[in-house]
């Protein structure tokens, strides 16, 4: 559903409005209960439902309305001073009637007065007259080569000839307006101070000027019509909120039409735009490994409500996380309730949310029609979003948990425990049929009826896929895993499951997960404090590749640590130095992995968690850091850091914490500029992309207007992001 606006013409303006010619008429139950609750509505006589009525002020004289002159101008540029035909094809500089184009604008000349003022009069301070002035202001029209005033403007508008489209004829007149409409009392209510003084509302203040100026015109004490006009059209622009430079800052922060209808807690957002009440919930989310990737338990209390709408159990849901950055970040899955009253998912597809579980909140969104039900189904269906749309890289990967316990289980040369192997398969639904099936086939190939640990994810294998790594070693050979699941092999092993359906990837990536949970129950992982200690052996073979490195920590004093990190950037042959740091770190690295293997080394080879940089600075050095490159942190973590090094090292990680802290805040409202940049596009079932008149566009991404994805659509959401 579209909302559509458009202006009132003066019959029909008339006849859905109040007239207002009296000052206690702003203020009483004419347009309202909300004064005096007591009374009812003089318009509808109700007291409890009154909506309130729009009100209206007439004009002795009509003025542009404020929010068309652009278009009002950019209109009429097109309508030629000579013949007076309208032709949308006509823009400045073009010739019509051998007389070249002139763009219309509308702003404040001096002309002569018709007539002058009396010796007497006094203006009132937002427009002063000068006795001795033989010029007055006056807005007007630049028209071709003529000055044409408001009134003069109107009849060129209604006689010319818009035969090709009258409907825009119709709506041009429009915006001369002869009422001025007036809010509701219940949308500018009045307030008593502590002395029991009525305070009115800014608009109402503005209104009973209005109705003054009306006064004065009638009695004659204003004398000139364009000083009527110039008046009521500043009041006007006044009252919908359109501030100029001369605005003071009291009026500033004053509450006008524009005001009210803008931001956060304006009507517009409140009442105009679509909201889901009834049909939405947000809750933090908690893991649960026992339901499929593409499920999530929602609480009952709020499946209970949904029922007489037509809900029913495994019904397709929006589930979203904010900030909404990329496509994926809105998706569907089925939905089942619960007694928690928390949103369970899966762990395995927290990565395409960017979320975790350590408080986030995401969002939930039941949609009751049959077509949106069928939409999420196939486009918004999490089995058809396994990929990266940036660079079609799968992004429902094993967590931590599971990637350690597979590269353990996976090195465990033992034989299989019978009674682990039949909690596995009772975990997996598989049958004792499909197990026996399993063991003989593993029998055939590798002529033992003995299955290690290391063998056993090829139960989930698929019979037909035979992969090499990177080195060229065969890892699984017709469907029997023969080495071992690291960082490196799991990319390998899971592109290559996906080539056998999105499904299927789905349903291996869950059985593998709960495979590996039953094998950590009975293999427990444990870090001890040993592990993070260098042996001496370790200690002798790394002093001689730090000694060679040149810090610079001993002769710099604690003083001078504040100019030496502003005047870092200055230092010569930082790059060298930077160089050689590296150079000398990569000796490290290869002298700790061929001489440390423990549970810490495994959590950093199964691509759990860190790297090889993490554990020489808990063994060997911190090293380098982001702030002072050049002061190299020479003892470790384990042993522990000198006064100047923590120090250092304290700089470099409050840069970091700060750089987290204002990226969040810039994510936040970069998804709140595209969100509002593009809420006027609307997708086709064809997949085509229209905007707001139904024009297809061809800028935005992922649509069938375009085979690729446009650049442009980028700098068009920049440049409607910074309107």
């Amino acid at each position: 559903m579209h909302l559509k606006f458009n202006l009132y013409s003066d019959e029909e303006f008339e006849k859905e409005t109040i007239l207002i010619k009296h000052r206690n008429e702003l203020t009483d139950n004419t347009t309202s209960f909300i004064i005096n609750p007591e009374l009812p509505c003089k318009q509808c006589k109700s007291i409890i439902e009154c909506p309130g009525h729009t009100g209206r002020i007439p004009l002795f004289y009509r003025i542009v309305h404020p929010l068309f002159v652009d278009t009002l101008c950019k209109e009429i540029t097109h309508i030629c001073p000579i013949c007076k035909k309208y032709n949308p094809s006509l823009s400045p500089k073009d010739v019509c009637c051998d007389k070249r184009i002139v763009s219309t604008a509308f702003k404040l000349h001096k002309v002569k007065p018709k007539e002058t003022a009396p010796n007497n009069y006094k203006y009132r301070n937002y427009n002063r007259f000068e006795k001795k002035s033989t010029n007055i202001s006056e807005y007007s029209f630049t028209f071709g080569k003529e000055l044409l005033s408001i009134r003069q403007m109107y009849e060129v508008v209604r006689s010319a000839d818009f035969s090709e489209n009258p409907d825009l004829q119709n709506r041009l007149l429009n915006t001369f307006i002869k009422n001025i409409p007036v809010l509701p009392i219940n949308m500018r209510p009045s307030i008593l101070d502590s002395s029991n003084t009525i305070i009115y509302h800014n608009l109402t203040r503005l209104y009973q000027i209005f109705l003054d100026l009306n006064r004065q015109c009638q009695n004659g004490d204003i004398a000139d019509s364009n000083d009527y006009i110039v008046r009521s059209f500043l009041l006007y622009r006044k009252i919908l909120g359109i501030r100029s430079k001369n605005d003071s800052w009291q009026d500033a922060n004053a509450m006008y039409i524009k005001q009210m209808l803008s931001g956060k807690n304006g009507i517009f957002r409140s009442m105009c735009l679509a909201k889901r009440q009834n049909f939405c919930l947000r809750s933090v989310i908690v893991p649960n490994i026992d339901i499929p990737l593409d499920v999530v338990l929602i609480p009952k209390e709020f499946t209970d409500s949904l029922i007489p709408y037509g809900y029913k159990s495994n019904d397709y849901i929006i589930i979203n996380r904010q900030p909404t950055l990329q496509t994926t970040s809105i998706l569907a899955v089925h939905s089942r309730p619960s007694n928690c009253r928390t949103i369970q998912i899966n762990p395995l597809i927290a990565n395409i949310f960017q979320a975790d579980f350590d408080g986030d909140e995401m969002n939930i969104f039941w949609l009751p029609g049959e077509e949106a039900k069928e939409e999420m189904a196939t486009k918004l269906n999490i089995a058809n979003n396994i990929r990266s749309y940036k660079n079609a890289s799968l992004m429902i990967k094993f967590i931590q948990d599971t990637l350690t316990g597979l590269y353990n289980m996976t090195r465990n040369k033992e034989i299989i425990d019978t009674d682990i192997v039949k909690k596995m398969c009772d975990k997996l639904s598989i049958s004792d049929g499909d197990w026996k099936k399993f063991c003989k086939y593993y029998k055939s190939r590798m002529n033992s009826t003995d299955i290690p640990y290391a063998h056993l994810l090829s139960l989930l294998l698929p019979r037909t896929l035979t992969l090499h790594d990177q080195e060229g070693k065969l890892l699984i050979d017709k469907g029997i895993l023969l080495g071992v699941i690291s960082d490196e092999n799991q990319t390998l092993l899971l592109n290559a499951i996906s080539n056998y359906g999105n499904e299927f990837y789905l349903k291996f990536m869950w059985d593998v997960q709960r495979m590996v949970h039953v094998y950590n129950l009975h293999h427990v992982i444990t870090i001890s404090i040993a592990d993070c200690m260098a042996s001496d052996k370790l200690k002798e073979a790394g002093m001689p590749i730090m000694d060679s490195i040149l810090g610079k920590m001993d002769p710099i004093p604690v003083l001078n640590l504040d100019s030496l990190i502003e005047n870092q950037n200055k230092f010569e042959n930082i790059d060298e130095f930077k160089h050689q740091i590296f150079r000398k770190y990569t000796e490290l690295t290869e002298l700790v992995e061929s001489n440390v293997d423990n549970n810490l080394t495994n959590i950093i080879k199964s691509g759990s968690k860190g790297n090889m940089d993490n554990m020489i600075q808990m063994l060997m050095s911190v090293g380098v850091q982001a702030v002072l490159p050049i002061c190299y942190i020479r003892n470790s973590y384990s042993e522990g850091l000198t006064a100047k090094e923590l120090f250092i090292h304290s700089k470099s990680g409050r840069a970091g914490i700060i750089s987290t802290s204002l990226n969040t805040s810039s994510t936040g409202y970069l998804q709140r500029e595209l969100v509002k940049s593009m809420e006027d596009l609307v997708t086709d079932e064809q997949g085509m992309v229209h905007n707001s008149n139904n024009e297809p566009i061809g800028y935005y991404p992922f649509s069938t207007n375009k085979p690729d994805i446009d650049d442009a659509f980028l700098e068009h959401a920049f440049n409607m992001s910074c309107l």
